[in-house]
C-alpha cells in the first residue's frame, strides 16, 4: 500500500527570509587589499630574514641544488617566497622609505666536509672558492675564467662526476677500425641496420645432403675425466680451411649447377649471427658471369677465423699495445690457438671413421659435409612466409635458391655420433683483478652455472656461431671445454678444467637463437646482389661486392666492387 505524498509550495523569496543577503555589504569588500595564497602544507619560515642569501635559497620549484638527491623536499603549493609576489606596489608617497640592514654578516665557521652525499655540492663549492682563491687576477676578475678553472680542476678533484645519468655513460665510447679498408670508389648498396634484421623470419625446411669428404678420429673421453686439470698440450698441426671459391668440390658442385649460392659454415654461421656481433669483419660475395652462381667468400687471414674473447660485454678488450696480452687482437690469437689445440687432444689415437670419401679435397683432420638448403622464393621480411613443395612433383628450380654449404665435423664418438667441439677460455683483466669472484679453478665445480650463463652472456656471438655450425652440420653434440691459464700474467700455457656436452638445438634455445631469422637475413642479402647484378648492362664480367661490419655502429653495408 502506498501512502500519498505532496509537496507543499514553497514560500515567496523576501528579505525576512533566511538565507545569505543578496548583495555583498561593503564592509566585506577587499578591495586594494594585498592578498598572498597559501597552503596548510606549506613550510612555516620567517617572516624576515635577512641574512640569507637569496640566490641560495629555495625559490618557488624547489631549488635543490644544496640538498642530496635522497632528500625529499616536501610539496608547497605556492612556494615559501612566492607571498612576494603578491606583494602590494608602493605608493608614490612612499617612495623615499627604505629599511635599511644595519646588522652583521653573521661569520661563517670553517668546517670540515664530511664525505657524504649530502656535502658533495657544497665541496663543489669549496673547491670552486679554492680555485678562485689561487687563480690568477685576470681569472678572479673575469667570471668566464673563473667558471673553466672550476672546470678544470673539478675532475681532479671528483673523477671526473660532474654528470649524472645512466651507468653506461661512464664508459668512453671507443672508435675501432674495420676489418678492411673501404675505398672511396665503392659503391653502397645497402645499410642492413641490426634493429631491422632481427625482425625478419623465413622458414627453411628442405636441405639435402649432397656428398662427404675426409677422415674423422674418434673422441677421447680421457679429456673429460673430472677433477684431471689436465694440461692443455700445443700441437704443431697447421689448420687449413679454404674458402669456397678454392674448395674443388663447391666449384664442381658449382659447374653442374647443383645450387645457386655456395658458402663455408664459417660465413655462414657469422652472416645468420649477424645481429649478435660487436667487432668488425668482412666477406667478399661473388657472382659468376658464366654460372651465374653466387660465392660467399672470406679474405685471407680473415678475423673470421679468429675467436673472438669478451665480444659481448660493455667493457670489451681493446686493441692497446702489442705486449699487452689481454688486448683483443693477442687475445683472439690465443682462443684460436686454445680451439685447435683443445680439439686435437680431444682425438683418440687409431684407425679414424671414414666419410663418404675417404680423402678430402685438402689437407685437414676433420670431416666435411655438402648440404644443400632450399630457401623458399618469397619475402623474407614476412613473418609468415613459407614454402611446401610437392611429394609427388618433380622440384622446379625456381621454387626455392639452393645454398650449398661445406659444413665440419671435428670427431665422432663411438656410437657414431657426430660431434663439434669447441674451448671457451678464462682471463682476467687486471683492472678487475681484484673483484674476479667467479674463478674457474676454484669456483667452476661449486658454480659452474653462474660461469656458464656469465660466458654465454660475454661471448653470445662466438657461441651463437659455434650452435649455428653444429647445426648446419647437423652434429648431433656439442662439446664445449673450459679452459684457464696457468698463470694469468702469461698466455702460453694453459690447463683444461672441465667438458660439458651440449644439444645444439637445446643450446640455441638458451641463448635465443633462431635459425629462421638466420636464413631470412641470408635470403635477404642473395636478393640485393640478385637485384644489383640485373641493373648491370654488361653481364659478361663477374659481379663482386664486399659485405662489412661497421666497426662503431650496429650494422653492416653491402658495397658493390
Amino acid at each position: 500500500m502506498q501512502l500519498p505524498f505532496t509537496l507543499e509550495h514553497l514560500p515567496k523569496q523576501s528579505t525576512a527570509s533566511w538565507g545569505p543577503p543578496t548583495a555583498i555589504p561593503s564592509s566585506l569588500n577587499f578591495h586594494d587589499v594585498p592578498y598572498a595564497p597559501y597552503s596548510k602544507s606549506d613550510k612555516l619560515g620567517k617572516a624576515a630574514d635577512w641574512l640569507t642569501d637569496p640566490a641560495a635559497a629555495p625559490n618557488a620549484y624547489g631549488n635543490t641544488a644544496t640538498k642530496s638527491r635522497n632528500t625529499r623536499d616536501p610539496f608547497h603549493a605556492y612556494g615559501t617566497s612566492a607571498a612576494s609576489s603578491f606583494a602590494a606596489e608602493e605608493e608614490e608617497e612612499a617612495g623615499d622609505f627604505s629599511v635599511v640592514d644595519s646588522s652583521t654578516s653573521a661569520k661563517v665557521a670553517a668546517t670540515v666536509l664530511k664525505r657524504n652525499s649530502a656535502n658533495q655540492a657544497a665541496g663543489s663549492y669549496s673547491t670552486a672558492l679554492g680555485a678562485k682563491r689561487g687563480a690568477t687576477p685576470a681569472a678572479r676578475a673575469s667570471p668566464a675564467a673563473a667558471r673553466a678553472a672550476q672546470q678544470a680542476t673539478q675532475p681532479q678533484q671528483f673523477g671526473n662526476r660532474r654528470r649524472y645519468g645512466s651507468w653506461k655513460d661512464d664508459f668512453q665510447a671507443r672508435i675501432r677500425d674495420a676489418s678492411i679498408d673501404i675505398q672511396d670508389s665503392w659503391e653502397v648498396v645497402y645499410d642492413a641496420e641490426f634493429h631491422k634484421l632481427t625482425k625478419l623470419n623465413m622458414e627453411v625446411k628442405e636441405v639435402e645432403d649432397l656428398d662427404s669428404y675426409g677422415s674423422v678420429a674418434y673422441y677421447n673421453k680421457q679429456i673429460e675425466r673430472p677433477l684431471s686439470n689436465q694440461t692443455l698440450q700445443a700441437e704443431a698441426r697447421a689448420v687449413v680451411s679454404p674458402t669456397a671459391s678454392e674448395d674443388a668440390v663447391l666449384v664442381k658442385l658449382a659447374a653442374a649447377s647443383s645450387g645457386a649460392v655456395f658458402t663455408t659454415d664459417t660465413c655462414l654461421a657469422q652472416l645468420m649471427c649477424a645481429a649478435r656481433s660487436v667487432y668488425s669483419w668482412d666477406m667478399v660475395i661473388t657472382k659468376k658471369a658464366d654460372t651465374g652462381a653466387i660465392f660467399i667468400d672470406k679474405r685471407e687471414n680473415s678475423i673470421l677465423d679468429r675467436e673472438t674473447v669478451d665480444e659481448n660485454t660493455q667493457d670489451a678488450p681493446s686493441d692497446s699495445k702489442d705486449t699487452d696480452i689481454n688486448n683483443a687482437t693477442n687475445l683472439a690469437q690465443e682462443a684460436t690457438s686454445i680451439n685447435q689445440n683443445f680439439i686435437a687432444q680431444s682425438l683418440a689415437a687409431g684407425k679414424p671413421y671414414s666419410m663418404a670419401h675417404p680423402e678430402a679435397p685438402f689437407t685437414s683432420t676433420k670431416g666435411y659435409k655438402y648440404r644443400k638448403f632450399k630457401l623458399p622464393v618469397g619475402n623474407a621480411s614476412s613473418k609468415s612466409t613459407r614454402h611446401k613443395l610437392g611429394n609427388d612433383e618433380e622440384e622446379d628450380a625456381e621454387d626455392f635458391i639452393g645454398l650449398v654449404v661445406r659444413a665440419e665435423v671435428d670427431s665422432v664418438q663411438a656410437t657414431g655420433e657426430k660431434l663439434t667441439i669447441r674451448a671457451l677460455n678464462e682471463y682476467v683483466p687486471p683492472a678487475t683483478a681484484q673483484q674476479h669472484k667467479l674463478d674457474w679453478k676454484t669456483k667452476l665445480q661449486t658454480q659452474k652455472g653462474a660461469i656458464i650463463a656469465a660466458e654465454l652472456k660475454k661471448n653470445n656471438n662466438k657461441v651463437a656461431k659455434w650452435a649455428t655450425s653444429a647445426l648446419l652440420a647437423d652434429n648431433d653434440s656439442l662439446k664445449l671445454g673450459f679452459v684457464s691459464r696457468v698463470n694469468q700474467k702469461a698466455n702460453s700455457k694453459h690447463v683444461v678444467l672441465a667438458v660439458n656436452t651440449y644439444k645444439p638445438q637445446d643450446l640455441a634455445i638458451s641463448i635465443g637463437l633462431s635459425l629462421n631469422n638466420g636464413w631470412a637475413v641470408v635470403k635477404s642479402f642473395v636478393d640485393i646482389v640478385n637485384n644489383r647484378c640485373d641493373q648491370e648492362e654488361d653481364k659478361s664480367v663477374d659481379q663482386k661486392f664486399v659485405l662489412v661490419k661497421n666497426p662503431n655502429a650496429p650494422k653492416i653495408t653491402l658495397y658493390k666492387v
